[in-house]
């Protein structure tokens, strides 16, 4: 025989929630926004932003070899190269690690946001309570 015994002063336990989405990450480039086709994510406390738009929006020239999945981008005198996959890039022909490595969403390639914008001599500050990333040229 088995009893159940109901404690009428029990409180009941809400169900458990979904998680909540996070606002919707902004990056601006000198105050202004970049209006970036895909959204950049945010992954193990750093941000990542589609390769192509990253590079191009921060006045880089681009070029993505499929075959041996290197991704080549330069802007003035300085040129980076970065094998996807590997720890390190390569920075005007110096190996610099990397503590982000790419990301990979629907095909797309996303690279880590501050490492490629410090290389090409910018300031990132990043609001993590406001989810605002400040890239500055100045």
């Amino acid at each position: 025989m088995f009893i159940a015994f109901t404690d009428p002063y029990a409180k009941t336990v809400p169900a458990p929630q979904p998680p909540q989405q996070p606002l919707e990450i902004v990056v601006t480039l000198d105050g202004r926004p970049m209006y970036l086709t895909k959204a950049p994510l945010l992954s193990q406390g750093s941000i990542f932003v589609p390769m192509r738009e990253l590079f191009s929006r921060l006045g880089a020239d681009v070029s993505f070899d499929t075959k041996k999945k290197l991704v080549i981008a330069q802007k003035g005198n300085t040129k980076i190269m970065y094998r996807l996959g590997d720890a390190h890039a390569t920075i005007n022909g110096k190996q610099v690690r990397m503590e982000a490595g790419y990301r990979t969403l629907n095909s797309q390639v996303y690279m880590p946001l501050r490492f490629v914008s410090e290389v090409f001599g910018y300031k990132v500050v990043y609001d993590g309570s406001l989810f605002v990333v400040k890239i500055t040229t100045w």
